[in-house]
């Protein structure tokens, strides 16, 4: 058969349509198998699995052309069924292929110059002295943090190793660390032994072991040592400058250190009854030394979380700074005081000062991860997504047992719009810890923004069944109870969001809009007042949050006031504001979606988003 006549053949057969309806349903339906799958997680090799199907299907379509194209009834004959049977042999043994691909688990070697700290054991015989274990234990990890040429897994992901049973082999894998370091401490009168042993996390095999029984006062000269001889063990390079920050002492008196580690011991808890403790352990720490540089820097932290955390007045972040501020004046090398003082900033709104502060404080501690996380935060409420998605995915590898720090990876992606990554790492967040709230509702948020409400319903139920009075959830609830048009119900679950925090703090602007649909203005435009004058204030004040000049540019569109509510917009874009996406679906913006005025600020804001996208797929790992 000549060219020519072959190609009159497969025109008479239909060959060119058949394979444009087969092709074109091909790649609807694996965006719909993509989207169900990245939805509700399904096993990974569903995607590849049903790519492959297809693909070989594609055989079969041209084989269907060429026997049943024709015009009028055709026979199937034995041939052609031989043929397909070969097809789906081929397709069968290719789904086994990748499925059997896809459950491998990829074996990835350890970093050499890496090192988990496990929780030293007390031995002292009295659960009291817990505090002072868990104290050496988390100034060990501080004095190998410093070091720029190790990367040391943070105190939040190894707590949950205390007293574990778990292989080190497995505890290695787990926290992606080359060494594990273990020991204890025994304490009796003015003597101290402590024994620490260095492992290999592969192989299970000692790298340096050393016992030591000293006087109390030997302490800190304890934890340099300790610092010094891991360092040399992992041939980590340990500069001038590093070995001087890890050889100074930050008191000289062990009263002041011990009220010291008693306040950060309940400090790290995060409960309120448990931060005024700390507060009062701090304030002694200090009143024994009042040279003592890092028990100001202690109390700077937890005078900012009785704002950031527990809704004390903002004039607690005064006072955060003016202590903080006296740690550095003692010491102006302490990156625990440049970290108090930058929360303190961050805390009253000023971002540019808070990060010029977490820069300073990794610089001096280049693995201080509270400080890592702090500057992704920054970074990310000035709209800089792809900076604070370095610094956050840094955060991860320092806190890889920490759940949040995956959400908030996700939290970065999802402002990036892409989609994929964001939902990947929701799901990491939520397989460490299934019942992390949080996650759940920013979850559900990104399902909303891809119009999957139901999806987001299931997220939102599991987060109210783990935390009813988390204003968040809430929030949440009620927004979406508003985009379906339920208001009762609505403005009930807004009005309990706002009654735990305040309109300002909550969903105010939410809870005014459920109000007016429901007839009751008066009401609702109290609220506006209220809230237009509080976050006047705020923004007069030099308040950095972009939540201010939003949520106001909400209050006017409210009102009614067009071109108010969009030069807010307009503000806040130029503030970082990047979230265009939320913007769109967003119900307290409905009077103004339709203008060319909101149309130019999200083309703007898609456009910046895209650029910092590029910059993000780009950027070394």
């Amino acid at each position: 058969m000549g060219g020519q006549q072959l190609l009159e053949e497969l025109r008479a057969r239909n060959l060119k349509k058949i394979l444009a309806v087969y092709v074109s349903s091909a790649i609807t339906l694996v965006g719909v198998v993509r989207l169900f799958s990245e939805a509700y997680n399904l096993p990974k090799f569903i995607f590849p699995v049903s790519v492959t199907i297809l693909t070989c299907g594609l055989a079969s379509a041209i084989l269907y052309a060429w026997y049943h194209g024709r015009p009028g009834p055709q026979r199937v004959t034995g041939r052609e069924l031989a043929m397909h049977g070969i097809i789906v042999l081929v397709a069968v043994l290719a789904v086994a292929r990748v499925v059997q691909t896809g459950s491998r688990t990829p074996v990835r070697p350890l970093p050499e110059k890496s090192i988990a700290v496990l929780p030293f054991s007390n031995l002292s015989g009295s659960q009291e002295e817990d505090y002072f274990s868990d104290g050496m234990t988390e100034d060990i990890i501080t004095h190998l943090s410093k070091i720029k040429d190790l990367r040391v897994v943070s105190r939040t992901s190894v707590l949950k190793y205390r007293g574990t049973d778990l292989a080190i082999p497995k505890i290695g894998e787990e926290l992606g660390v080359g060494a594990i370091l273990e020991g204890s401490v025994r304490k009796s009168g003015s003597r101290i032994r402590i024994v620490g042993q260095l492992i290999n996390a592969s192989t299970d095999e000692h790298l340096w072991a050393e016992t030591y029984d000293r006087e109390m006062t030997d302490i800190f000269a304890i934890q340099t040592d300790v610092a010094r001889r891991i360092a040399a063990a992992l041939e980590a390079t340990l500069t001038p400058a590093e070995l001087e920050r890890i050889e100074h002492r930050a008191t000289e008196n062990l009263e002041a250190y011990s009220f010291y580690l008693r306040g950060r011991d309940h400090y790290n808890r995060y409960i309120e009854s448990e931060n005024e403790q700390a507060i009062a352990l701090f304030q002694k720490a200090v009143q024994v030394d009042p040279s003592f540089a890092l028990g100001y820097a202690g109390l700077g932290d937890a005078y900012c979380q009785r704002v950031k955390r527990f809704a004390w007045p903002e004039t607690w972040s005064d006072s955060a700074i003016a202590v903080s501020t006296r740690s550095l004046e003692l010491d102006p090398n302490l990156a625990e005081g440049r970290k108090a003082l930058g929360l303190a900033y961050e805390c009253r709104g000023r971002l540019t000062e808070a990060l010029a502060e977490y820069m300073k404080a990794v610089a001096l501690n280049p693995g201080y991860a509270p400080v890592v996380a702090n500057i992704a935060w920054v970074h990310s409420s000035l709209g800089d997504y792809d900076q604070a998605l370095q610094w956050m995915k840094k955060s991860v590898l320092l806190n890889p047992g920490a759940a949040h720090r995956y959400m908030y990876v996700a939290d970065l992606y999802s402002g990036l719009a892409d989609d994929t990554s964001a939902i990947h790492w929701y799901r990491r967040a939520l397989a460490l810890e299934p019942a992390l709230a949080a996650a759940h509702v920013e979850l559900a948020y990104q399902f909303i923004i891809l119009g999957l409400q139901d999806s987001a319903w299931v997220h939102i139920r599991i987060a109210l069944a783990s935390e009813a009075d988390n204003v968040r959830t809430l929030e949440a609830a009620g927004t979406l109870l508003l985009m379906q048009d339920s208001l009762p119900r609505a403005r009930a679950t807004l009005q309990q969001a706002v009654d735990l925090s305040s309109l300002t703090q909550g969903p105010g602007v939410q809870l005014s809009l459920a109000l007016a649909r429901l007839g009751r203005h008066r009401e609702a435009q109290r609220i506006l007042d209220t809230l237009a004058a509080g976050y006047r204030a705020a923004i007069d004040g030099g308040d950095q949050n972009l939540s201010n000049p939003v949520l106001l540019a909400g209050v006017y569109a409210l009102r009614g006031d067009t071109t108010a509510a969009l030069g807010w917009l307009e503000q806040a874009a130029e503030m970082g504001f990047r979230d265009y996406r939320w913007l769109s679906v967003d119900p307290v913006f409905e009077a103004v979606k339709s203008t060319s005025g909101f149309a130019r600020i999200v083309s703007d804001l898609q456009t910046r988003v895209a650029v910092m996208r590029r910059r993000a797929k780009e950027a070394k790992p």
